[in-house]
């Protein structure tokens, strides 16, 4: 997937575990995706700036 210019990157991943990921970013919402390693992941976890995927 090729970056767009207001796509935000994040690549330092904080914990994994078998089904969820999570990083720290901000103005980040709910309905928004990510790809981790070419696949689509959704928002479920926001709690101040530590997301969960």
């Amino acid at each position: 997937m090729m970056a767009k210019a207001f796509q935000k990157i994040y690549t330092k991943i904080t914990q994994i575990t078998k089904a969820t990921c999570s990083l720290r970013a901000s103005n980040v919402g709910y309905d928004e995706l990510a790809t981790v390693d070419g696949r689509l992941a959704q928002v479920v976890r926001i709690i101040e700036d530590e997301i969960t995927l």
